[in-house]
């Protein structure tokens, strides 16, 4: 494949081959979402909801009352991910959103709380924990990896 422009920063068309170039813009991949991304968390916020992963038609706003989003679906782009769709076309901007892992890693040591953010117990083994749910305790971030004694503090 052939370029132009820098391809690891801003790439500005892509020859197919045989001299047939697109656009990046017209660059893209929707994915499912089966284990990568355990939700979408707007922290309550109205975050405007679009027709289609351009955005070209804003065709609502999500719920203030609601954090935590099911994702369906994304989009990738040269650069990474670009639109989130919480069900039958409802997409988002990934900049207007938390993405939520489905598993994280977290080194041996690290404090957990319990859900009020007191100290529980530490991390014994360093590696990959699946991600149960996620809130804000005390104004800070957090990943609820087992039950609610398990709590980590988690910075985007």
């Amino acid at each position: 494949m052939y370029y132009t422009g820098d391809p690891y920063i801003n790439p500005k068309s892509f020859d197919l081959g045989a001299n047939q170039w697109i656009s990046s813009a017209d660059v893209d991949s929707i994915g499912d979402n089966t284990n990568e991304f355990l939700a979408a968390y707007s922290d309550y916020k109205a975050v405007p909801v679009y027709s289609d992963p351009r955005f070209k038609y804003q065709v609502s706003t999500l719920n203030p009352e609601i954090s935590s989003w099911k994702i369906t679906r994304y989009t990738t782009y040269f650069d990474g991910y670009a639109a989130i769709d919480l069900g039958h076309n409802q997409w988002v901007r990934y900049t207007d959103i938390r993405m939520i892992p489905g598993t994280i890693s977290v080194n041996a040591g690290t404090q957990l709380v319990n859900s009020q953010g007191a100290p529980t117990s530490t991390i014994q083994m360093t590696g990959d924990y699946k991600v149960f749910a996620a809130q804000k305790i005390n104004d800070v971030f957090h990943l609820k990896l087992g039950n609610n004694n398990q709590w980590y503090a988690f910075g985007f």
